[in-house]
């Protein structure tokens, strides 16, 4: 069931995140501001929750950062934190392929660096490859995990870039940084662009079923203040969201048709849902 509502997003997020709207303001950028105006909000409640498939023996899933589809396996393609909770001594980062009911490992690349933080991930179908963020940089690699190219994050490092989208259309590759900045890069790893956006909790993207950028918001792990964002890249703003309730914890998103498809690693966030699962929405208006 979906209801309609309509209210400024960044309000919307107030109540789960003072803090972070404080160091928002107070940090200094040169690039372009994301619009504050009221936008549509539908709220959407999930229609199946998937807990993720054990990589190993722990019956707990993995932490899953990043989702991604590959349309020549008809697989999901999703990044392995490499550790279940914090206190955890050590990680095995890696990246893991699924089917598309989330039920069945087929294959996992192993990351040789251990201290690798894996976010954001996206399938180039062109090439057959993937992206994906460590922190440093984003990694071009052949599915196998033989690693192609590297595009250093340079001054925005600090910014935490998380979310990762290549655009096979342009061949131009999308990062949204956790803090203030979304940036658009050619294939050969030059700034094209960055754009201010100062969501709270902004991590993962995707491309809709028309391919519009789509981003999450939000990091309300015991809450509700958690979105899945539609950014026009005409005018540059958001234009309306989709409030995900059930998703408290997302690290990850994909559109599939009309399903909405969302990583959540509750176990390591000790979220409301305390679990490592996918929440699927429906998205048809």
């Amino acid at each position: 069931m979906k209801k309609i509502r309509i209210l400024a997003l960044s309000a919307g997020l107030i109540m789960g995140g003072i803090v972070c709207i404080f160091i928002f303001n107070n940090r200094l950028s040169n690039s372009k501001i994301i619009s504050d105006k009221e936008i549509a909000i539908t709220v959407l409640q999930y229609d199946g929750i998937i807990d993720l498939p054990d990589i190993t023996e722990n019956g707990m899933g993995f932490n899953g950062t990043g989702l991604t589809y590959d349309a020549n396996r008809d697989s999901f393609w999703i990044g392995n934190y490499g550790k279940l909770v914090k206190s955890q001594k050590g990680k095995t980062p890696s990246i893991v392929q699924v089917s598309t009911d989330f039920k069945t490992v087929r294959s996992q690349i192993m990351i040789d660096d251990m201290k690798a933080d894996i976010q954001g991930i996206s399938y180039d179908e062109n090439t057959d490859t993937l992206w994906y963020s460590n922190g440093e940089c984003v990694i071009n690699c052949t599915t196998d995990g033989s690693v192609i190219k590297q595009i250093d994050f340079a001054e925005y490092k600090k910014y935490k870039p998380n979310g990762v989208l290549f655009d096979n259309r342009t061949n131009r590759l999308w990062v949204l940084c956790f803090y203030n900045y979304l940036l658009n890069y050619d294939a050969d790893g030059n700034l094209i662009n960055s754009y201010r956006s100062d969501y709270i909790g902004q991590d993962h993207l995707c491309f809709n079923e028309n391919r519009q950028l789509c981003f999450s918001v939000g990091c309300d792990y015991k809450g509700d203040e958690n979105y899945v964002v539609v950014y026009s890249m005409e005018t540059m703003t958001v234009e309306r969201a989709y409030q995900v309730i059930g998703s408290h914890s997302i690290e990850g998103i994909s559109i599939i048709g009309s399903n909405l498809y969302v990583i959540n690693n509750g176990y390591y966030h000790n979220a409301h849902i305390k679990k490592n699962y996918v929440a699927r929405y429906n998205i048809e208006n």
